[in-house]
């Protein structure tokens, strides 16, 4: 695939790659400095840093497109991540800074529903800093919610985001951490996150900035702009979080901290 073939690509998210065409495509691409994944999942590619002259020549080139074939976040992907993690996680589940932000937005009182709550650490540090709060947890996976139970008091319970298990304005607060990006139909996982939530109630999603921190589960990216997505919502605002221990490598080969997006918000109709 040289460059010819590569500018006469058709790149939308509708469009398909396949077999060797991907590899000889991906080979391309990094030789020419492309931060690229060729993943079962989706082929995602990022634009070289350039001189202005050759983003001009060549705008395509320094554009990011993102291909899904299909979401792999599937009951027996995560299934088999939390048989395989057992009861401890060595990667990066221990995130002090995201669970402190998240108990920075919570009162002493109330309902709380970790959305997404895979193995129950958010939960039992939320249950060592807010005792008084009445602690909710679900998740997609039935071995999540097994281990989690091991870990926290919460009520907990397997369930889709797009459909939560729960009655309508149920919840004070609804939190996340680093689960909206594994979701394709975010709309929908907003709407339920409106309907479960009380009038006043407060959500605080938190999230990899951008691609600062990139996987393959991750079919989503959120910046700034994603505040629009929140409509239903008053007071949206983002706070981004560089964060302390964790580091990517850029297009120029340098570490950089990784990155993470804070939403946070209130319905109030």
């Amino acid at each position: 695939a040289d460059s010819r073939a590569y500018r006469e690509f058709k790149w939308d998210e509708k469009d398909t790659l396949h077999g060797v065409q991907d590899l000889e495509l991906s080979n391309y691409l990094n030789k020419q400095g492309y931060l690229h994944a060729y993943l079962e999942s989706y082929f995602v590619t990022h634009g070289p840093s350039g001189t202005d002259q050759q983003k001009k020549d060549y705008p395509e080139y320094f554009e990011r497109r993102i291909l899904e074939k299909q979401n792999i976040n599937t009951v027996s992907h995560w299934d088999q991540v939390y048989q395989d993690e057992g009861e401890n996680d060595p990667n990066f589940r221990n995130d002090l800074m995201s669970w402190k932000k998240v108990v920075d937005n919570l009162g002493n009182n109330g309902k709380l529903l970790d959305m997404g709550c895979g193995s129950g650490y958010l939960l039992q540090f939320i249950e060592k800093e807010r005792p008084e709060l009445d602690l909710y947890g679900v998740d997609l996976s039935a071995e999540g919610i097994k281990t989690a139970s091991n870990r926290t008091k919460a009520n907990l319970n397997a369930g889709n985001t797009n459909k939560l298990p729960y009655k309508d304005s149920e919840f004070d607060y609804l939190v996340s951490t680093e689960v909206l990006e594994h979701i394709s139909d975010i709309k929908e996982t907003i709407k339920e996150t409106h309907r479960v939530l009380k009038l006043g109630g407060r959500f605080v999603h938190i999230t990899p900035y951008k691609d600062y921190i990139p996987s393959p589960e991750h079919v989503r990216e959120y910046d700034e702009s994603s505040i629009s997505l929140f409509s239903e919502f008053s007071n949206v605002k983002t706070e981004v979080l560089t964060h302390p221990e964790f580091y990517r490598t850029n297009l120029l080969g340098e570490k950089e901290s990784c990155k993470l997006l804070v939403i946070t918000g209130v319905k109030n109709a």
